[in-house]
């Protein structure tokens, strides 16, 4: 039996909220380190002058940053890619202000300066899901479980539970998680898991609520005789059915439900990267993928309808709502007597994290690959140049695919 040991010390101060670190910038692909804009629809019109430097800064908490006088096509020019709806729509965009260095060759490198701004800001976004997801691939990893399995439970729109109201989402997303933690009894006896509940469809994320629960469950547990049990990631068909059966009458629905399910081997290298995928995916946010659908769509008209779900999709339930929950073996309380008898360790867990954020720190010159010196970065303020970000060997998966099943 297990006893509480307390919330552990593992997601300690987040490192994308500390000036003194860095950005994770990606040599190999353009379209994860794109600059956006927040935005601001309902009182674009109200400006505020700062008086220190003759910018103008916007009135509400998430609008702290200066705005620059730049259209679109300007912005180009710079080497953004940009959703024009939110150029056009007045909003600050991360990194506006920066830092730079000169290499030893005399190349201007830059790394951006976040805004903080979790839940409007797409990059902001992104670094968050990514710390999160980090911290659960790593305690998931060092339980050691021979397989993780990775379940998507989906709930029909016509069904009652599903809210189209702003003010009635924390009540849906709790009676969603209660009937997952019923699901996960009948099927993953005794099996700690990470969830989270998302509302939007990430290929069409500016419409009404497509809920639908994620789930990442490391397939190992305690036996009845408190033996360490390892259980196989593969489900047959006829498991599948009664899954679905399972979650049809956990819904009280008569017809047919959707159910996705796919597990990775630990052991093979290019497996963990699917597990890596899976934990940063479940924890991102609406904005990444309506950023990414903006992108795509550039001559998307952004009507009242739209603004109305990106308002649903992207505002906080409230201050401090935690969003991804772990249950079971994985439970704050509990996964710290777990690892142990998994023979590992919280600081083995926030070790592996630290070694990783240290070798991700490591900034190289975008155009000569000279490594820089973490502590000559000077302030800039002003629109940056992407090409000229300094690069890393981060190679965390960025989740830009939509996770099927397998």
């Amino acid at each position: 039996m297990l006893s509480n040991i307390g919330k552990n010390t593992m997601a300690k101060q987040n490192q994308w909220f500390d000036e003194s670190n860095y950005p994770y910038l990606q040599e190999h692909s353009s379209s994860h380190y794109v600059q956006y804009p927040q935005t601001n629809f309902e009182k674009s019109s109200q400006i505020i002058l700062n008086g220190k430097n003759g910018t103008y800064t916007t009135p509400i908490k998430q609008m702290q940053f200066q705005e620059f006088d730049k259209i679109f096509e300007e912005l180009q020019n710079y080497g953004f890619e940009l959703a024009k709806y939110y150029v056009e729509n007045l909003g600050n965009r991360c990194s506006k202000k920066g830092y730079y260095q000169k290499c030893k060759e005399g190349h201007d490198n830059f790394k951006p300066h976040y805004c903080h701004d979790k839940h409007v800001c797409p990059i902001c976004n992104r670094a968050r899901a990514k710390t999160n997801g980090r911290n659960s691939f790593h305690t998931i990893m060092a339980m050691n479980p021979d397989y993780v399995g990775h379940l998507v439970l989906t709930i029909p729109p016509e069904h009652p539970i599903c809210a189209t109201r702003q003010s009635y989402r924390e009540e849906t997303e709790n009676s969603l998680r209660s009937l997952a933690a019923e699901f996960m009894k009948a099927h993953f006896p005794g099996y700690g898991y990470v969830c989270a509940v998302h509302s939007w469809n990430s290929k069409a994320p500016l419409q009404g609520p497509h809920w639908h629960i994620h789930i990442i469950i490391p397939l190992i547990k305690i036996g009845k005789k408190g033996q360490i049990v390892h259980r196989n990631g593969f489900r047959s068909k006829l498991d599948f059915q009664i899954m679905r059966d399972t979650w049809r009458k956990l819904l009280g629905m008569k017809n047919e439900v959707n159910l996705n399910y796919g597990f990775s081997k630990t052991s093979i290298e290019k497996y963990t990267h699917k597990i890596r995928h899976w934990c940063s995916y479940i924890a991102r946010g609406a904005t990444v993928d309506i950023n990414k659908y903006l992108l795509d769509n550039p001559d998307f008209e952004m009507t009242d309808y739209r603004v109305r779900w990106f308002r649903f999709h992207t505002d906080p339930i409230r201050n401090n709502y935690k969003r991804i929950r772990s249950y079971g073996l994985m439970a704050e309380c509990k996964r710290g007597a777990f690892l142990e008898v998994c023979n590992s360790s919280i600081k083995i867990v926030q070790g592996n994290i630290s070694l990783e954020k240290e070798e991700a720190k490591k900034l190289y010159c975008y155009c000569c690959g000279a490594e820089l010196d973490p502590y000559n970065w000077q302030w800039h303020e002003g629109f940056i140049s992407r090409s000229n970000f300094a690069k890393t060997n981060d190679t965390w998966n960025m989740y830009t695919n939509l996770v099927t099943q397998v």
